[in-house]
Formats: C-alpha cells, sequence, structure tokens
C-alpha cells in the first residue's frame, strides 16, 4: 500500500520532472537528484516532500508524474513491523520508499497520530514533517 493520502487541501497535486529509467509506483516517496530531477525513494535522513499519485516507468528526462506535496497532509502508512501503542504520539524513521520504522526515531521524518488495530495489521496514520523536529 506504501504511502496513501487520506486527507488534504486543494493545490496539493503537482507533475514533477523524473529522471529517466524511474519506475514508480503509487504511494511511494520521491526525491529531487543531483542533476534537477526527481528520482524515487530517499534515505532516512531527507526530508520527504513528495508521494507518487500515479504509477510510471520513465523514458525520457524530464517525464511528469503526478505527486502530491506531503506538507499538511495526512497519510495512512504501511509499516515494517507491527507498532507497539506506545509507539502512538511519536516521531519515527522511514524504513524505506514504502514503508514506516515505527520503533526508530533518529531522523524522526513522520509523526505517528494513531495505529490500525490490530496492530498486526502494520498500518498507522500520520504526516510527514519538515526538517528534523526536536525529539530528545
Amino acid at each position: 500500500m506504501a504511502f496513501i493520502p487520506t486527507n488534504y487541501e486543494e493545490g496539493k497535486i503537482v507533475n514533477l520532472p523524473m529522471s529517466t529509467g524511474e519506475t514508480v509506483v503509487v504511494g511511494q516517496v520521491t526525491v529531487a537528484d543531483t542533476d534537477g530531477y526527481y528520482i524515487t525513494g530517499a534515505s532516512s535522513a531527507e526530508d520527504i516532500r513528495y508521494v507518487a499519485l500515479e504509477a510510471a516507468v520513465t523514458t525520457a528526462d524530464g517525464q511528469r508524474v503526478r505527486h502530491i506535496e506531503t506538507e499538511g497532509v495526512r497519510f495512512l502508512v504501511d509499516t515494517d513491523n507491527a507498532p507497539a501503542q506506545t509507539d502512538v504520539g511519536t516521531w519515527c524513521d522511514l524504513a524505506d520508499k514504502n514503508t514506516l520504522n515505527p520503533d526508530a526515531s533518529t531522523n524522526a521524518q513522520f509523526y505517528l497520530e494513531s495505529a490500525i488495530l490490530p496492530l498486526t495489521a502494520k498500518k498507522v496514520t500520520g504526516y510527514f514533517t519538515r526538517g528534523t523536529p526536536n525529539v530528545s
């Protein structure tokens, strides 16, 4: 499932120019690359600003793919392990371009607002942060 927006205002949809050869999956994070285009995936230290809204395999630099800006958007997200109820109200990190790691808070990229029951469903809701919050 990846990152699925659950509520957002108008004007959040953008068409980003992707690098050649990117396989884009609905709901995965996308970040800027050094060549001036966007690529799928992200390191766990980056601010996550975009999530793909359509699937595509890019065949040329600059091919546009629909994304949603993450600021002000709440997401339903898969996690790499079953979250604990005590993870609710904490910050967590990306596990990869499609999932969160609810047990890690080194980079604190995502605020975990609620866990979907049963916890074995491995789904949470919340939102992305901008910059790294003070999680001490």
